[in-house]
Order: C-alpha cells, then structure tokens, then sequence
C-alpha cells in the first residue's frame, strides 16, 4: 500500500524547477541586418517564386566551412553543386534560394550581400596576329628549347561553346607521313608500307580541292573514311594538314610530307545546358554533337581566335596555337557565369576569356561577376579578359550634370520595347536627396520619389503609361542605382518621347549615367535623344577592377571603332585596359559542318578580348612561374601603339603588342646558347651603314643591347659570319661617365674579344686593368654575342661597337650612342596582412636597366568616388611596405588601394584593389577554449559552462558573444565583455541536452562578423541526486507513516 506514496512523491519532485541564472546577457539568434542585404530584384523574384526557387549569388566575407554549408541548407538554402563540388569563386556562392528571410539569418555567418543569379549576358559581337606581332613570337620566341606559343597554358572560353570538331581546335600529331597515290586518289601512308589502305583515304578538302596541288591557306584537308565528301569525325575521318617545304602555298601531294592533326586542343568541354563535362583522352568523343549554342558560332570564333590553327599549316592562326582550351558552353546568366569561373578556377585555368557584355548593375567593378574576377585574380593568379562593350554611337548611353538646388533631364525615345527592356540610372552622392520624375509623352508625371527613402526597395509602377519593376540599390562603393525595367509579359513601355528628370535638392552637384538598353547593341527600341556620350560606356565583366577590358582597333584606320565603348568606368577608374583588332576578324565558323564554310569575318570588342588572352597564354609560357602580377605587367608595359601611362578612355595602356609584353618576362637572350631568333624582337640601339670597302666580317651593321638586372648582353651584326679567333678583333667602348677625358674616347669599361678571348677591363684613372666583371662570348651566324655579369644595374652612359685588323686600326665603328631608359618598371608582388591593428601592404617591384634610385612607389587609399583619403610615396625602394589605419578600411562603403610604380620617366599605373576582402583579416579569433566538453544539469546542480576566448583586433568590434548550436539547429547566445580576452561563465538554464557546436562570434558596425567554432559541449540531463533525495523522503515518511500507524493501532488495542 506504500508505493503509490513513494511514486507519487517522484512525480511531484520531478515536476520542480529550481531557479538557476546566467552570469552572461542572453541575445536573439538573429543579429541586425541592412534592408539592403538583399538585392531588391532578387527579393522581388523570390516574392513570384512558384516554389521552384530562385537562382541567387551570396558574398560572405570569407570562405564558409562545411559546417556552415550544412547550416545553410538546413535554412532551406540550396548551394548549386557541380557533381559533389559547391559553385563557388572564393568567397561569393550560387544558390537556389526559396525565400528571403532565410538568406537574412546568413548574417551571422558573415552574409554580405545577396544578389540575383539571373541576370543576362549578350555576347559582345585577313588574320589579325600581325598587327599584335604575335606571329613575331610563335617564329623567333623560345623558352626552355620550346617555341613561345601558348603550349603548357590553359585558357578558358566562357562563351556560348565551340564546334570544336573544326581542323582549327586540332594539334599535330609530332610524326610526318608520306602522301601516296592509288588511281586519281591520294592517301596518306600511315603503316609506311607504301599501300593504301582504306583507313588512310582518299584524301578530300572541306571546300573541294582535286588533284595533286592543294592550296592550304584557307582550305583543310582530311581522311575520308567513305570518300563521301561529308567530314564525319564518328566514321573515322581525320584532319590532315601538309608541310610546304618549298613555300610556294600550295602542297604537292607526289613529293611533300603530311602531318595529322589528331590532338584535341580542348582540354575541357564543360556544357551547362547539361551540366555534362567532356574530357579529352576520357569522354571528349561523346560530344560529337555538342557545339555553338549560339545562332552566330559566337563560341567557335571567340575561341580560335584565342588558339586555333597550325602555324605552317592555314592561314588563320589564333594568338595562341598551342595552348590549351576549356571550352565552357554557357547560357550567360549571371550565375552561370560564377559557376563557368569557378570551374576554370577548379580545373587549373591561367586565362580566363568573357566576350559578352551587361549594363544591369552598378558597373563600378562590385557586381558579383565583377568580383569573382577579382577573386580569381588576387587568390589564383588568373587572369580575365573581357570586351570592353560595343555602346558608342548606339545612342544608349546619357551623361549629364545635376546642379545643387536644380534639376536636369534627359529625353528617353521608346518604341516597341522588348522584354525585359531597361532604363538604368547610376550617380554618387552623399545626401541621396536626388529625385526622379518620369513624364511620358501622354499623361501625369510618374514620380518615384526621393533616393534616400526609396533605396534599398523595390517595387511595381502600374500606371496606364507604364508598367515595370523598379529597383533600387546602392552599391559597396556607395554608387546609387534605379532600374526600372519591363520583366513581365503585361507590362508595357508607352511609345514616345519620356523625359527623365533628376532634381538635385542640396549638397554637391551629381553626375547621372544612363543606360538605354533593348536587347541588342544594334536596335533602336530605347534610346535617349539628348545628353548622349560614347563615355562611361564600359560593360560589366570588364568593369572589374581586375578584368582586363580590351577595346576594338581597326587596322585600316589606324584607331579605336567609333562603336567600341569607351572609358572611364563609371566611377572615374581608367578604362578599357587594352586595345585589339576588332574588325574584319576572320576566323573558324561553327557552322563548316552544315554549309562547308570554314571561317566566318566578324567584329566587335568580342573580337578584340581574345586577341588578349591569346597573348597572356604566350605571357605565361615566357613567364614560367604563374606570376599574375608579373603578367599583368608586362602586357600593359609592352603596349605599343598609342602607349598611355594611364589606361585612356580609348586605347588603354595602348595596342596590345605580344612581342614586346612577353620579352619583359624572357630572359632566354642572356642564355650563352641564344640565337638570332631569340634577339629578333629587340629594337637596335644603333646601326650602322653598309660599307662596302670593309670586310664582310668586320662590316658592322647593328647593335642591340639587352640588360637584366646587373648582366648586360650585346649582340653585335655584322655583314658576313664574323672570326675572331685569330687576330681581329671586336670591341665595345662603354663611357659610364660621358667624361671624353678618361681611357680611349672616354670608355670607361673596355670589352676586346680576339684569338677566342673575352678581357674586360676598367679605366683606374691611369690605365686600364682587368676587370672583376665576368664575361662571356659565343657566336651565331653573323651575330657575335658578348655578355658582362656584375655591372651596377641601370648604368648608363653612351657605347661604340668597334672592329680592328690585326694591327689594331679601327676597321669599322657605329657612332657613339647613349644608352637610356627602356625597359618599364614592374610590379612583382602586393601582398597584404594585419599588423598592430594596421593593415600592412607590401609591394614589390623591379626594374631591368634602371638604378634602384630613380625608383618611386606611390600609394594612395581612395574611396568609392576615387577621393583620396590617404597617400604616401616611396623613393628608391623595390619592396615598400605601408601601414593603412583601419578606420580607412572599416568604413560604410568599401575604399580602395591605388598604386603606381615609377622608374626614370616611366610609369605603370596598377588597377585598384578593394579593400574589403581584408577588413575579413582585420578582426581574428587567435584562441578559444571550453574548460569542460561535458556539464551536467538538473534540478540540484549548479555546474557551469566556462572558458574564454582572445581576439585580435578587438578595438574594432563592438559585441563579443559566446554561442551554442544544438543539434536541432537551436541556437543560444550570450553577450560576454572584455578587451581582448573575452572569459565566459554560462548557467544551462532551459538548455536542451545533447550535444552543442561552441561558437565564438566577435561582431562590429562596420565589420564582417567573425566566428570561429572551438569546441564541442555535451550536456547530459542528472535527476539522480533527486531521485536518491526524494527516495529518501518517502521512505521517511512511510516509515513515520508506519510508526503512526503502528501507535494508534497500539493505542486502540490498550
């Protein structure tokens, strides 16, 4: 009858609660967040999401971990995977995103933006090779013993794909075969057994050539497995190529040789129409039907421009013949192109080529595809090149001056505007007082309102003039942008003539942009009839401070295309970076399957963009070492044609010239077994006329002088194959001082080559005497090369090359000429790191022919509208390290690092670095610790969770916070104070049990937040104490219960 006393008490004591307390505040889960966290337009198409989900972007401040990735997804967020691999580009994600207030929880993971994934790209649409001399290259260049064309370099083509079956994407195989002949056809003898055999022919040609004579320049032939007539790579046809060893363009198929081109150059063909990835030497073969997406074989041209053809064997050879290619068959929307880059990125791409253009956006280099350029270029040392737009003379583009306290318009002409049809207003400001009005040409004024409080929104205009979404951003760098744009199928533009007026309320006069677009560069939809400049027309990718923006060049006239966009950026940043032949560009179609026609003419800065990543593939192979910044330099150094210091709003640094970038990166002409071909580019530092009463061998014709550094080389022409191995002799007279008055003429450093002997000797003041400097000598036809180790770098003076008989008279001599400046200074590093609370930059430089103390580095720290906020200037330093205060990098809008490096006269401006990936590296966690991983809790413990943690930085910071992730995905957090080292002591009140992740999270106004998981924490539920107690107490009172009972019994019966 005593149990139901003693289960009764248990239940009573199980039900207590006894009050425990934190030493720590609790605080929500959620910290604040900006309304413009996310993108308007993206929450606009979030909100008419039919469930499917909604293609975003999302920039963290850093890379997320895989704990993170799963607490992502657990908020109902999908990352787009590319087999088990996230699409990502350093620290900006494509997801599919299912509502907005599950990417605002992303905050506290470090969320920085998210943007829409959908936005639309449209491809930007006689060799040209000559005019950039990157035939110069592939003929004279080697490095290693191998020929400078692109081969060990992999560029990636993120383009609407290549018909990459055309002979133009096929390599040599390293063999030559005979041509035989079997009745009126030829074969090619591949066993060497002088029969033909079915799978050796008959030979054909794609535009159909007979006979024994094939004309190659613009024609291929190939094995036709049927002799149909109809190349068919599935049936066994091959594309054959002929070695012209007469060169008369023709091959004679009864006496020369054939090659067989049976080596795919596409390393890669990654289709995302499929998400299906194509190998060469795996599955490449299964893609026979998989080409040019594009109507125009947009792809197949862009992409041989960059490495088609064969030196020798066509006419039509890319920038790059022997590089390799990533073909990337894209849709060209926004999150593609992210995935397009993160695939190059994945599979170790050095070049990255983006033909296509967009206007939708903030255009000052902080677009998501903007940024992962800049990524791909700062964390792997890839390099983008993009067109630079084809806007000028379309009359889509306004610029005009809004007053203080006035306004100003512009005239927008719409006429049967298409879908998805925009107009898009882009300005700086500090007040965002400006308002817009839209009048159309028929009824009431449509105001949108004051920027200040429409920024951050979006929202539907439905008016009878005009229906479309309005959406209103302001950028990292604090650009103010408004779009209003026609995205569904019952919203309508009215036809006519719309002023768009901005009214400028106080504060400093602003500058609007507006972009007019319709869908197309050529049609006239949208266009503004007034305020129009050809200016400020640069497109998005090569907006990106790192996106090399490639203008077009016509060759005939001699200029920059009246359509090609020109600079600066938006925000004043010089563009475009380069210019390239942009028309008449002749090259593979992507239709030669259908129609027999092998190339196809086209023009455009799509055009001109890989002309460039032609030349950064032959860049890298001379490089060697995969130095972004190296190469970056020495294409801008190297620009010819119209050379601007400072990227101009037309040429850039100026017409890009592969021969002169890639001899700053090649050293082969110091090597003592270099050859005529490898000094060929270099310019003559003087020449000499023929004389014909000198002997051939010591009539000096030329001379050209390389220095690196503290070795100088010269190599000396002359008009026949010189000997001085017997008692002529060659001389060089070096006056370092231009003092006539010391040694012979003034020469200060005497160089006598004669009976195989190089002496050096120096002027003492006296006499002459052997010199220290080490000397070498080697010959080459009727190039003599000398070459001097241990000069003083950038020693100048004037020289005289010279040549004795053997009774010591001067035979021949070029005049005395000075030696100046010629090479550009370099940039060979910028590395970056927090010290003492300061951002610490480190750049590198260097220079070939120059004294380290005509060296000057400047550097300045400017904001989102290139106001300078902080400069300094090194002189005579290579390496220059500088402290930039954090307050300068934490501020409401991200600023930038600018920086130029000078030697004599010469200048080479670098692109400007945001500074907002290292406010990342501002604040660190450097140390955290849990002083127990197990705590018991109940009803009569008081065991607390305790440890600390210490972050570096922590003036920065404004909350420090202890948090703990359940299983379930809980979260409780506590504020906890200090300075620096941060200790906590957390009472388990309410606390689930199970197990828990430990965060650590340091947090400030103007700062990423910052986490750092430490430890992991069980909390185990301990009632056994309780249960001991309460046993107790029952037991006690059955015993008293008992006791009574027994005396009142006792009692009754007395």
């Amino acid at each position: 009858m005593y149990q139901r006393y003693l289960i009764l008490a248990l239940l009573f004591a199980s039900m207590i609660v006894m009050p425990v307390h934190s030493e720590a505040a609790s605080i929500q889960l959620n910290f604040d967040f900006d309304d413009t966290l996310v993108e308007t337009k993206l929450q606009m198409e979030i909100a008419r999401d039919d469930g499917q989900g909604v293609s975003a972007l999302l920039e963290f401040d850093d890379q997320i971990s895989t704990s993170e990735i799963r607490a992502i997804e657990s908020l109902g967020i999908d990352f787009v995977r590319r087999g088990s691999s996230i699409v990502h580009v350093g620290r900006i994600y494509s997801v599919i995103a299912y509502n907005v207030d599950s990417i605002k929880q992303l905050t506290s993971m470090g969320l920085v933006r998210a943007t829409s994934g959908s936005k639309q790209y449209i491809p930007s649409i006689t060799s040209s090779m000559g005019a950039i001399h990157a035939d110069d290259v592939w003929n004279n260049l080697h490095t290693d013993g191998q020929m400078i064309n692109g081969s060990g370099v992999t560029v990636a083509v993120i383009d609407t794909g290549a018909a990459w079956l055309h002979p133009s994407f096929w390599k040599p195989y390293p063999a030559e075969f005979d041509f035989i002949q079997s009745g009126p056809d030829y074969y090619v003898d591949l066993d060497n057994d002088s029969i033909a055999d079915p799978e050796e022919g008959p030979i054909l040609t794609v535009i159909g050539q007979t006979g024994q004579f094939i004309s190659y320049a613009s024609d291929y032939m190939y094995i036709s497995s049927d002799g149909t007539g109809e190349f068919d790579y599935a049936d066994g046809d091959r594309w054959i190529g002929g070695i012209d060893s007469n060169s008369d363009d023709n091959i004679d198929l009864g006496s020369e040789k054939a090659v067989i081109l049976n080596i795919s150059k596409v390393a890669i063909l990654y289709d995302q129409f499929t998400s299906d990835v194509y190998v060469r030497g795996v599955n490449l073969t299964e893609a026979v039907a998989v080409g040019d997406s594009h109507s125009s074989q947009h792809g197949t041209h862009v992409s041989s421009t960059i490495a088609g053809g064969q030196p020798g064997l066509t006419s039509y050879v890319g920038a790059a013949p022997g590089a390799d290619l990533i073909i990337i068959r894209s849709p060209l929307n926004s999150a593609d192109i992210l995935d397009g880059i993160s695939f190059a990125i994945e599979n170790d791409a050095d070049i990255i080529n983006m033909s296509f253009s967009s206007y939708l956006g903030f255009l000052d280099g902080t677009d998501p595809e903007d940024l992962a350029v800049t990524e791909a270029f700062l964390n792997y040392g890839i390099l983008t090149t993009a067109a630079a737009g084809n806007l000028g003379t379309r009359n889509k583009h306004a610029r005009f001056s809004v007053p203080s306290g006035g306004n100003n318009s512009v005239v927008l002409d719409v006429s049967f505007e298409p879908d998805f049809s925009y107009l898009s207003l882009l300005w700086h400001s500090d007040d965002r007082d400006e308002s817009i009005v839209l009048t159309p040409p028929t009824g009431p004024d449509i105001p949108l309102g004051e920027y200040s409080e429409i920024a951050g929104t979006s929202f539907a205009l439905d008016t009878d003039e005009l229906s479309a979404y309005v959406f209103c951003e302001i950028s990292p760098r604090g650009m103010n942008n408004i779009i209003i744009q026609v995205s569904e199928d019952d919203h309508q533009w009215l036809d006519g003539d719309w002023d768009v007026t901005i009214s400028n309320a106080a504060g400093d006069d602003v500058w609007i942009d507006g972009y007019a677009w319709d869908g197309s560069w050529e049609t006239s939809h949208m266009r503004f009839t007034t305020q129009t400049s050809n200016f400020y027309t640069i497109s998005s990718p090569g907006t990106s401070d790192f996106a090399i923006a490639v203008s077009s060049y016509s060759e005939s006239g001699g200029s920059i295309t009246s359509t090609s966009s020109r600079g600066p950026r938006i925000d004043g940043a010089p563009k475009p970076d380069i210019a390239a032949p942009g028309v008449s560009i002749r090259a593979a179609s992507g239709s030669f399957l259908l129609d027999d026609t092998l190339w196809r003419t086209k023009d455009g800065t799509s055009m001109a963009s890989p002309h460039v990543a032609g030349v950064l593939a032959l860049i890298r192979q001379a490089e060697g070492n995969d130095n972004a910044w190296l190469d970056y330099s020495a294409l801008a150094n190297g620009a010819g044609f119209s050379y601007s210091e400072i990227p101009s709003n037309d040429w850039g640094y100026g017409l890009c010239d592969a021969a002169s970038s890639v001899m700053y990166v090649l050293n082969e002409t110091l090597s003592t077994d270099s050859i005529l071909s490898d000094w060929a580019i270099l310019d003559y530092f003087t020449t000499d006329i023929d004389e014909p009463d000198v002997l051939p061998d010591l009539d000096i014709q030329g001379l050209k002088m390389f220095q690196q550094s503290n070795t100088v080389a010269f190599a000396i022409y002359t008009d026949g194959n010189s000997d001085f191995s017997g008692t002529d002799m060659l001389s060089i007279e070096w006056d370092t001082d231009s003092n006539l008055l010391t040694g012979i003429n003034g020469a200060d450093i005497l160089l006598n080559l004669t009976a195989d002997n190089l002496d050096i000797f120096e002027w003492t003041g006296s006499t002459y005497t052997l010199s220290s400097l080490v000397g070498s000598w080697w010959q080459s036809s009727i190039v003599t090369f000398l070459k001097i180790d241990g000069v003083t770098t950038g020693i100048r003076g004037t020289l005289v090359a010279c040549t004795h008989n053997s009774t010591l008279t001067y035979v021949d001599s070029t005049t005395s000429t000075s030696i100046t400046n010629h090479w550009r200074p370099m940039v060979e590093d910028v590395e970056m790191m927090m010290s003492e609370g300061d951002l610490t930059i480190i750049i590198d430089s260097f220079d070939r022919d120059s004294l380290l103390g005509v060296r000057s580095i400047g550097t300045s720290i400017v904001s989102g509208d290139l106001s300078i906020l902080q400069t300094s200037t090194a002189l005579a330093q290579d390496s220059y390290e500088i402290a930039v205060n954090s307050t300068l990098i934490v501020s409401e809008y991200v600023n930038s690092l600018h920086f130029n490096i000078t030697s004599d006269t010469e200048t080479l401006h670098l692109p400007l670095v945001l500074l907002t990936a290292i406010a990342t590296n501002l604040v660190r966690i450097s140390q955290a610790s849990l002083d127990n991983t197990v705590v018991r809790t109940g009803l009569l413990f008081s065991e607390r969770i305790t440890g600390s943690f210490s972050v570096e930085g922590h003036e920065l910071i404004s909350q420090a916070l202890v948090a703990f992730r359940h299983s379930t995905g809980l979260w409780f957090n506590f504020t906890v104070s200090g300075e620096g080292v941060y200790d906590f002591v957390v009472a388990p009140s309410g606390f689930p049990s199970g197990e828990f992740d430990v965060f650590a999270i340091a947090k400030g106004s103007s700062i990423p937040i910052t986490e750092m998981q430490f430890a992991t924490l069980t909390l185990i539920e301990d009632n056994t104490l309780i249960v001991v107690i309460a046993g107790i107490a029952v037991v006690g009172l059955v015993v008293i219960y008992a006791f009574r009972r027994f005396s009142e019994r006792r009692g009754i019966e007395g």
